[in-house]
């Protein structure tokens, strides 16, 4: 091989080299725009009772990927028709597990007379859009009232479209409602209901959620429970006077087979069940049944 040889394959390779490395850091460069991103994605949670409508869904979601093509759209619409406390629980666990800067738009019983209208709400730098129908009294101990604020009133039959989307659209476009917002705070409904009653020797809490294996989930939180039951022994009575449960358990493994229980789930709300079956269905237990705790004096 000739000397002008050697040098024209030794470029050759160098090009070669050069080009691939180019596309090399094309490809990476194209990859890190993904990861970016996906990583600053806003989700949008929509939570509703629509079940297979796909009407009303595609007019959300239509409306929704037109404010914004790459929102990551994620429906919750397995809610029983019309029980907003069932719902209410699902919005709660949601904000607390999506990430930072995700909506909220809540659909269930939604549509609300002017004198309660319509709420945004700013909580954990997350954005929930809401009507102002009462479920907020399962969040008294995480929301702070300051950041609670009232909508625009429209009358309207779908306040989803007409009302919580056209504020979304004001958020993009403004990152703040801060000018969209009625100045006026608004009188927050809150479903006695929704909350536990409570007596000195006694509380009587709801069954707000029952899960696919039949376990309830009670409107009752582990802090009321504690704070009520300090220096008292207690029997729980789920829905009937014939099973008792004397203790909390921490997990599921300390329960024997079939053996009825009592514990706390991850979110902190008072869970009851029987172990390898179903306890709503085993004591006839449905949405909104009562549960009694009993406390005694040590």
């Amino acid at each position: 091989m000739g000397f002008s040889q050697l040098i024209e394959k030794v470029f050759s390779n160098i090009k070669i080299l050069l080009i691939f490395e180019t596309k090399k850091n094309i490809f990476f460069l194209n990859l890190n725009e993904l990861l970016d991103k996906l990583l600053t994605m806003q989700h949008v949670v929509v939570i509703n009772d629509f079940k297979n409508d796909s009407l009303y869904k595609t007019l959300i979601e239509g409306m929704l990927l037109n404010l914004n093509p790459s929102f990551n759209i994620t429906y919750i619409d397995t809610v029983n028709l019309h029980r907003i406390y069932e719902a209410a629980l699902i919005l709660r666990f949601a904000v607390f597990q999506f990430p930072k800067n995700s909506i909220f738009l809540f659909g269930v019983s939604s549509v609300c007379p002017e004198d309660e209208g319509y709420l945004y709400v700013s909580l954990f730098d997350k954005h929930i859009f809401l009507p102002n129908n009462g479920i907020l009294g399962l969040f008294s101990d995480i929301i702070d009232e300051q950041h609670v604020y009232r909508l625009p009133y429209l009358k309207t039959t779908f306040p989803e479209i007409e009302i919580f989307i056209p504020a979304i659209a004001v958020l993009l476009e403004q990152a703040s409602l801060n000018e969209y917002v009625l100045k006026d705070k608004p009188a927050i409904k809150k479903l006695t209901n929704i909350l536990p009653h409570i007596q000195k020797n006694q509380i009587i809490g709801t069954i707000i959620y029952i899960d696919v294996y039949g376990n309830v989930i009670t409107n009752i939180t582990q802090q009321e429970f504690e704070n009520h039951t300090k220096n008292k022994s207690f029997i729980i009575y789920p829905g009937t006077r014939f099973i008792k449960i004397y203790r909390i358990s921490e997990s599921y493994d300390e329960v024997d087979n079939q053996e009825v229980f009592a514990l706390f789930n991850l979110f902190g709300f008072l869970e009851l069940g029987i172990k390898n079956s179903s306890l709503s269905s085993s004591y006839n237990l449905t949405y909104l049944s009562n549960i009694t705790i009993e406390l005694y004096d040590t």
